[in-house]
């Protein structure tokens, strides 16, 4: 990855790139790698793995993400950062690295017409299972089935199959939010700029 970025930069005659990953290649390898050479980064981080310490923390703040003071006037959605150290081996010797810190800065985007969007799509679709359910009549679409299992309940003070509110809304919040991470200190508008442009900026070194 270095010499990737190394061969980049020769290239194209720019200093300190900021190198941009998406949610496949944001391991905590690449990202330890990334600190222990002073190279700065925007990590589209994968939010959807329920345990991890992304899906934990967006859990945590969620109420402050999607609170109206948390709206961002230029990008015309909700956004809020998280503050934390994260400790990575600087040097290898015989197997052992030593626990070094930095500081990363986890800016978090929440959508609110994704959300919505999402959320009709999601609620026609199951509308109609729970009708064909209440009907007395099978799903046989392999799609709606899939919904059936994960949206629908049964609800014994209506004796009818009902939507789960519950499951619909933990489902679709983590579809309308995105965490970009990195250790450079740049706002939630620079991150998302860079996230989305892919283009190279001329940026001070990271610390």
């Amino acid at each position: 990855m270095r010499q990737s970025i190394a061969d980049d930069t020769r290239q194209n005659f720019i200093k300190n790139p900021v190198f941009v990953m998406d949610r496949d290649y944001t391991d905590p390898a690449k990202l330890n790698e990334c600190m222990r050479y002073n190279i700065s980064f925007v990590a589209n981080m994968n939010i959807k793995a329920k345990g991890c310490f992304i899906y934990k923390t967006i859990a945590d703040n969620y109420k402050n993400l999607i609170s109206r003071a948390s709206y961002n006037l230029k990008l015309k959605q909700n956004t809020f950062t998280v503050h934390f150290s994260w400790n990575y081996g600087s040097q290898v010797h015989d197997g052992d690295g030593t626990a070094d810190k930095k500081d990363l800065f986890l800016h978090l985007y929440y959508d609110d017409k994704l959300y919505k969007k999402l959320s009709d799509v999601i609620t026609q679709n199951l509308a109609l299972v729970c009708e064909i359910l209440n009907s007395g009549a099978k799903i046989e679409q392999s799609d709606l089935k899939k919904i059936q299992d994960n949206f629908v309940i049964f609800d014994d003070k209506r004796r009818a199959f009902v939507i789960s509110d519950v499951k619909v809304d933990e489902h679709i919040k983590y579809q309308s939010i995105r965490a970009l991470l990195t250790y450079t200190k740049l706002d939630d508008l620079t991150c998302y700029e860079i996230f989305y442009d892919r283009g190279v900026k001329h940026l001070p070194l990271a610390p």
